[in-house]
C-alpha cells in the first residue's frame, strides 16, 4: 500500500462478550439441572419447555443491565428508549451433538448466558454473503471473514443484533452436556421522532 493510504472497515457488528460472572450462581445452576426434566427437541440439540426460566435469578438484574449499556453505548438513542427480555430458555447440547446456523427474527437483541462449557468452548458468527466472488484467502482478517469464532467459557454473556447469524460446533465431549441460558429483547419507546418515519412503542 501507498503511504497514508487508509482502509476503513465500516458498518461493523456490534457483539459484545464479557464476564458477568467469575463463576456460575447456584441458584442457575438449579433452575438448568431443573429445567432438564422437560424439554423441547430442536434442530440438532434440546431446549427446556420453559420460555421464561431467567425470571427471578440472581443474573436477570446483570443481564438488564448489560443491555441496557449495550444500548446505550452502540445507538445512542436520542429519545428515551428501553430493551427488555420477550422470552429466554436453557439450551442443552449433549455430546455428540451441536447447535445449526440460525437467526433470531422478531427479536432486536438476543445474548447466550454459559452455564456449563467444555474446554475450548465458543460461539461462531456468519458475515451476511453479500458478493458472488470467493477469493481464497492466505489468512483471516477483518475484511475478508465469513465466519468469526468467539472463545466462551462458564460465566461470560454474549450480546449481539438478534440478525447475526450464528452456530455451534458439536459437542465433542463424551459425557459433558454444555449449556448455555439464551434470551430474545425487544425495546420501546420514541424510537423515532421524524416525520414520515416516527415510531413509538408503547
Amino acid at each position: 500500500m501507498i503511504e497514508n493510504d487508509i482502509i476503513f472497515p465500516i458498518f461493523p457488528d456490534p457483539i459484545l462478550k464479557t464476564g458477568l460472572s467469575d463463576e456460575v450462581p447456584k441458584d442457575v445452576l438449579d433452575c438448568a439441572f431443573e429445567n432438564h426434566k422437560d424439554l423441547l427437541w430442536s434442530t440438532t440439540n434440546h431446549l427446556s419447555e420453559n420460555m421464561n426460566v431467567i425470571k427471578g435469578l440472581s443474573i436477570e438484574k446483570q443481564i438488564n443491565k448489560k443491555l441496557t449499556e449495550y444500548v446505550n453505548t452502540v445507538y445512542k438513542p436520542k429519545n428515551k428508549i428501553s430493551v427488555y427480555i420477550t422470552e429466554s430458555w436453557f439450551t442443552y447440547t449433549h455430546p455428540g451433538h451441536w447447535h445449526h446456523k440460525h437467526s433470531h427474527t422478531n427479536s432486536f437483541l438476543s445474548g447466550v448466558y454459559y452455564v456449563n462449557c467444555n474446554k475450548n468452548d465458543s460461539i461462531i458468527f456468519f458475515k451476511e454473503d453479500k458478493t458472488l466472488i470467493n477469493i481464497e484467502a492466505m489468512e483471516q482478517n477483518d475484511f475478508n471473514s465469513r465466519s468469526w469464532i468467539v472463545p466462551v467459557s462458564n460465566g461470560d454473556l454474549v450480546i449481539f443484533p438478534s440478525y447475526i447469524e450464528h452456530s455451534v460446533d458439536k459437542n465433542a465431549h463424551e459425557k459433558n452436556t454444555r449449556i448455555s441460558l439464551a434470551f430474545n429483547t425487544f425495546i420501546k419507546g420514541e424510537i423515532n421522532s421524524k416525520i414520515t418515519v416516527g415510531l413509538n412503542i408503547k
